[in-house]
């Protein structure tokens, strides 16, 4: 039987994948509602799916300007908090379609788990070496 770090890094792996896509309704059905989103350049609270869509819509936009074709994650660690809450910390890599390097970043994910599985509530960026380990 899956325990709920192994339903969290699951969950997590499909909004990776999804993200991929860059197409923002792909990513929508990952977030909790209200949800957060945290870096240097200020926070961002979507309480909407629409506001969701609008938000990585708008990211999505820039990184594909910027030449973005792929992620990939490394060095992701999770831990549970309580019954229904945990949170995922990576360092993710991204890569331009003649494989060079775009940006590498840590990436640090709250989850709730809701009725409807484990839904990211917020995301916090930050620099790539300051990813938790959470052993």
């Amino acid at each position: 039987m899956p325990s709920a770090l192994d339903d969290v890094r699951a969950e997590y792996t499909a909004y990776f994948d999804a993200f991929q896509a860059l197409d923002p309704e792909a990513v929508v059905e990952f977030c909790h509602l209200p949800c957060a989103a945290i870096s240097s350049q200020g926070v961002m609270v979507c309480a909407s799916s629409d506001e969701v869509r609008g938000f990585f819509g708008w990211m999505m936009t820039a990184l594909r300007a910027r030449g973005f074709v792929r992620s990939v994650p490394e060095s992701t660690s999770a831990r549970q908090l309580s019954e229904d809450v945990a949170i995922l910390s990576t360092r993710v890599l991204r890569f331009k379609a003649d494989g060079s390097e775009l940006e590498r970043f840590g990436a640090t994910y709250t989850f709730r788990r809701t009725g409807d599985g484990w839904k990211i509530a917020v995301l916090t960026i930050h620099d790539a070496d300051t990813v938790l380990s959470l052993a």
